[in-house]
């Protein structure tokens, strides 16, 4: 018998907590993942609806979108009830599947390359992930080319360029070697852009707190000029940042 999830805690620390235990409860089947302790209680239809690709759900989340978010993890090895309600498990689910494909952000909603990478056969023969149109790739190429080619420059406050920057001067310039003139300031260029969910986020795109702002760069890592004992460098976001596009 599968073991019984306990109640989801109150408090966020301890949500978080134990969906990470969720999530790695993991096993491998056949070459493909299932999630341990979660029962079906009804089957997955033979044909899941897929025209939600554009619908960001998450935790809270209710309604026939879920079910098809529902029933395309049953077919990657999950066992849900295909319910329509986006609770812990279906959030657990989620995260397991972010977990094994690289390039998905692991953050439990389901947004545009979440859903592209579940409308591919088990196998990967379905459908692959959406690309960004030529124009638009080769702007988001440029600047991180020119944001990589900066690693190492000093952080000066104010600087935006050529040897030094500061966090916003490091925006401004990567991306008018693209062609795109953005503000000066990070609270102006995060408020010019789109906001967007970090499962939608693309390489390229702007990672914001509240006085400073970084491109991301891919894989879970932005590039920013952080301080003056980093300068210009490449690491992994902290906190709980919001993520614009320009594009």
């Amino acid at each position: 018998m599968a073991p019984t999830l306990p109640q989801l805690p109150r408090t966020q620390k301890s949500r978080t907590r134990l969906i990470a235990l969720v999530a790695a409860a993991v096993i491998s089947v056949g070459g493909s993942a299932a999630v341990v302790g979660i029962t079906t209680a009804d089957a997955a239809p033979a044909g899941c609806s897929t025209g939600w690709s554009r619908t960001v759900i998450k935790q809270g989340s209710r309604g026939d979108v879920v079910k098809s978010a529902q029933c395309l993890l049953n077919r990657h090895g999950a066992n849900l009830a295909v319910d329509g309600v986006f609770g812990p498990r279906t959030e657990a689910a989620v995260i397991a599947f972010q977990q094994a494909r690289p390039g998905l952000a692991v953050d439990g909603v389901v947004g545009q390359y979440t859903w592209a990478a579940l409308k591919q056969s088990p196998s990967g023969s379905s459908t692959p992930a959406p690309k960004p149109p030529a124009g638009e790739q080769a702007k988001r190429d440029q600047i991180l080319a020119y944001a990589r080619s900066k690693i190492g420059s000093r952080y000066v406050w104010g600087a935006s360029g050529p040897s030094t920057f500061d966090c916003s001067g490091l925006v401004q310039a990567a991306y008018r070697s693209a062609g795109i003139n953005l503000q000066r300031t990070s609270d102006q260029q995060a408020a010019g852009g789109k906001r967007i969910s970090k499962s939608q986020a693309r390489p390229g795109d702007l990672v914001y707190w509240p006085g400073h702002i970084a491109i991301y760069a891919g894989n879970g890592q932005i590039i920013d000029a952080g301080n003056s004992r980093t300068g210009v460098s490449q690491r992994a976001p902290w906190g709980s940042p919001t993520y614009y596009a320009y594009f």
